[in-house]
């Protein structure tokens, strides 16, 4: 399937592929295969072109001259009674009147309902053929250095040439606005209203012809070659070229596609289909670069400002594109911030490795009354609706409240009593994970913990999350536990998550959990997840985010709370091993197709930028 022929989005959601071995389906998540084995009346398995009608039938052009046209989940073989050469469908459109038309490799027209048929140009010296769809119905085709046009039943050339010099047409492609954009002589052209209106300067490919070409619903302009790969023209922007010199997976480019979602399709001569789109992710850096510590702990404080704990670079606020470091000149003892939470006074507190606890006093921080020969590490964090601070340490979880501490659980009552994560319930009931020790439960003064013999996946347990409902989600070692109603369910790699080390959970109100992990950052479907959990599917179906996406590292922080955070403006924060990210789930751009998405399965990636836009391709 690596030599695709045609891209083309239905109506009804679905991306086609022609190819030259059959024709295929894609949903957003499985390629499905149609063929004389399991569907008949499919045709020749070489297809070369297709075509969505009017009435939302799709035609299929093939490469030994026949036609058949898929409606209704049946496909059926057309009869073209044409006087003419035949050969190759090069390609497919309609007229006004919605009559459908043939184009073969010489570049003859024939209309199906009657066999009529246009003859080829006497002289085409090129051998160039394009065509380019009307949206308000007819087509333009470009055959050789002739430009005709059909439309209101009228099938006539367009007086393109601006001398008595024959031009050099190079390719065409239909303009979102109305007209054809015309690449001419090395130059981009708009024709519109019967004359030449637009001139966008010399085209990146030099005198090489132009075998597909869209304009994207931005304005941009998407065009392929034979031999010099993909080009991407933004308004008010320098060309990007995508092609084997930067690891694209072909020069020969067949076929460009955008879907509804504004992804941009490119099909290959031998590198099978690649898909672009514009990056979801942020990083966020200041100007030290965090002096190449890793990032552990971030927290969204109400004033707006970001706080981020590190691994020995203290404590770093963003506010306004301002960055401020607070470390041991600040009255931080120790540079390895584990965590860090606004209280509901508005206090900013953080727990360090070794250093004890410290909360901010305007530009300064001072270590807490009460815990001045405290050393044990605080990687957990949690303010509480009653004013309090509830603090996991590594030997145990306390209460911080009115300069008091106040031991909840530890030795002997807990077994490895490293409390990396705190989860507290509108009851009352407090929830800890443990690394070592598992899960924790205190309520009504009763302790009670559970490990591995309990159900619990793993007894190193990175971050909870408390639903509403009751619903605890528990990120641990191997893979994500699930209680509910005194039951442990366990979801894993297995069933699709991208790994089973989960760092944190944040919940984006979308109806969706975005996870961070060992391997990158993944968005699930709730509903879909508990259904996987519930043992009514096998299967779990991941929009993961990675290395190619603009994530600095796959490899995110977990076991320090907060492990990630949402901000005023809905976007979510994580943490990684070598740097801050931030994710807009209002605004990722994926390809839906019946309630499906478009996973990171098995495409080639890349990523690529210039300026503040970035593609990237798969």
């Amino acid at each position: 399937m690596n030599n695709v022929t045609a891209v083309t989005q239905t109506r009804d959601g679905y991306l086609w592929l022609g190819t030259r071995s059959s024709l295929v389906r894609f949903d957003g998540v499985r390629f499905n295969v149609f063929d004389d084995s399991n569907s008949p009346n499919t045709g020749s398995p070489h297809v070369t072109c297709l075509f969505e009608a009017t009435d939302g039938a799709l035609w299929i052009g093939h490469e030994d001259g026949a036609v058949t046209r898929y409606q209704a989940g049946k496909f059926d073989e057309v009869t073209v009674q044409a006087a003419w050469r035949g050969g190759k469908i090069f390609a497919i459109s309609s007229d006004q009147a919605g009559d459908i038309w043939l184009v073969n490799q010489d570049g003859e027209l024939a209309r199906v309902k009657d066999g009529f048929v246009i003859p080829a140009p006497a002289i085409n010296t090129t051998h160039l053929l394009s065509l380019a769809n009307n949206p308000k119905g007819g087509f333009w085709i470009q055959r050789g250095n002739e430009v005709s046009v059909m439309e209101a039943g009228q099938f006539k050339p367009l007086p393109i040439a601006e001398s008595t010099a024959t031009p050099y047409i190079q390719g065409i492609g239909t303009g979102r606005a109305g007209g054809l954009w015309v690449m001419m002589d090395t130059r981009i052209r708009k024709w519109k209203d019967g004359r030449l209106t637009e001139d966008l300067g010399l085209g990146p490919w030099n005198y090489a012809a132009v075998s597909t070409l869209i304009e994207t619903a931005n304005g941009s302009l998407l065009a392929g070659t034979a031999d010099h790969g993909l080009y991407l023209i933004a308004p008010g922007e320098s060309a990007l070229q995508f092609s084997r010199s930067n690891s694209f997976p072909s020069d020969w480019i067949t076929a460009v596609c955008e879907d509804r979602e504004g992804n941009l399709w490119a099909g290959t001569g031998n590198g099978g289909l690649a898909m672009l789109r514009t990056k979801n992710l942020t990083v966020l850096t200041p100007p030290d670069q965090w002096q190449g510590r890793t990032v552990l702990s971030v927290n969204a404080s109400s004033d707006g400002a970001l706080w981020v704990g590190t691994e020995g670079t203290g404590l770093y606020s963003y506010s306004n594109g301002d960055w401020k470091n607070f470390g041991t000149d600040a009255g931080i003892k120790s540079c390895y911030v584990w965590s860090t939470v606004e209280d509901a006074q508005g206090t900013i507190w953080a727990g360090t490795w070794s250093g004890s606890l410290f909360k901010r006093t305007g530009n300064h921080f001072e270590l807490v009354p009460g815990m001045e020969d405290f050393s044990a590490p605080t990687p957990a964090l949690l303010a509480t609706s009653d004013h309090g601070l509830l603090v996991g340490t590594g030997i145990g979880l306390l209460r911080y409240e009115s300069n008091k501490v106040t031991w909840l659980a530890r030795k002997p009552e807990l077994l490895s009593p490293d409390v990396r994560a705190i989860a507290e319930a509108p009851d009352g009931t407090i929830w800890f994970g443990m690394s070592g020790g598992g899960l924790g439960r205190l309520k009504e003064g009763k302790l009670r913990q559970y490990r591995r013999a309990d159900g619990l996946a793993s007894d190193y347990v990175q971050c909870l999350h408390l639903e509403t409902n009751g619903t605890l989600w528990i990120g641990t070692f191997n893979g994500l536990n699930r209680l509910l109603d005194g039951q442990f369910k366990l979801v894993t790699k297995k069933q699709g998550l991208p790994n089973d080390v989960i760092c944190d959970l944040q919940d984006d109100g979308l109806g969706n959990f975005w996870i961070s992990s060992h391997g990158g950052i993944a968005r699930v479907d709730k509903t879909e997840l508990n259904r996987c959990a519930d043992g009514l599917s096998d299967k779990l179906h991941c929009l993961a985010f990675g290395l190619s996406d603009g994530l600095p590292s796959l490899e995110c922080s977990g076991g320090f709370q907060p492990a990630s955070c949402k901000t005023a403006d809905g976007r979510l924060w994580f943490p990684t091993s070598k740097g801050l990210v931030a994710i807009d789930p209002q605004n990722i751009q994926t390809i839906y197709c019946r309630h499906r998405w478009l996973s990171n399965g098995c495409w080639w990636m890349m990523g690529w930028w210039r300026k503040v836009r970035t593609w990237v391709v798969r």
